[in-house]
């Protein structure tokens, strides 16, 4: 799977007001926590979306296990775009066709940015089956530092830290000898893992957990022009 790095740069201009919606469906394998975040990444796309005026590239499609099911969907653009200020928050819950949904509505200033860093995670494994090995790919164009954290509970706990220096081509995110294994939590049937990938072009120092006030403030500290981000929900079944 190859994937052409963006030849262009953009310029940095002032904020613009707009307005972001996404939506998640989930099921009872799903916590609710975790759906409305999920959702609230999909508004800030869609807010820059919007905003900016560019075609995204996306697919959404939709993964089931018994009655558990979810929406997963791939977004990606050459066009970089901050939220600069959420002004407003909306959050409800519905059910469908007796699936549950978070839909999140942000009000937020958004500005256009100037970045040239490539990066995108992807893996060719659309469901993990319990005891699975997980296996990602990266591409990027330039040499910098990939830190992997699971979100759960409330926290995004570290998975592993990778630097990387030959960038001419795909790789795996893991190392040679690093293994990850796909689990389902005791109880359940299914889990839907939220993953953040981050790529930063500085050499800075991570710790193990973060709480959600404590990940975004942590992001704040690298610029933006010397980061990248790329949220991933992988769903694990028995």
């Amino acid at each position: 799977m190859k994937y052409l790095l963006p030849l262009t740069a953009f310029l940095l201009s002032s904020a613009h007001a707009t307005t972001g919606t996404g939506e998640y469906f989930y099921g009872p394998d799903t916590s609710e926590n975790i759906a409305c975040q999920v959702a609230e990444d999909f508004a800030r796309t869609d807010a820059i979306r919007n905003f900016l005026g560019e075609t995204f590239e996306s697919s959404t499609s939709e993964q089931c296990f018994n009655t558990e099911c979810f929406l997963a969907q791939e977004t990606s653009s050459s066009i970089i775009g901050s939220i600069k200020k959420v002004n407003k928050k909306e959050v409800t819950k519905s059910t469908a066709d007796g699936k549950m949904i978070c839909t999140v509505t942000l009000d937020a200033d958004v500005e256009k940015l100037e970045n040239d860093i490539y990066f995108n995670v992807w893996t060719e494994q659309p469901t993990f089956r319990h005891g699975d090995e997980v296996k990602y790919y990266a591409m990027t164009n330039k040499a910098g530092m990939i830190t992997v954290f699971n979100y759960y509970d409330k926290k995004f706990n570290k998975i592993l830290t990778k630097k990387v220096t030959d960038f001419k081509d795909e790789f795996p995110i893991l190392g040679k000898n690093q293994v990850m294994v796909a689990q389902v939590p005791k109880g359940k049937n299914v889990s839907n893992e939220r993953l953040v990938f981050i790529f930063t072009e500085l050499d800075t120092e991570t710790k193990s957990v973060y709480t959600d006030y404590e990940m975004q403030k942590f992001l704040k500290t690298l610029p933006i022009t010397k980061r990248r981000v790329v949220y991933k929900v992988a769903q694990i079944v028995r």
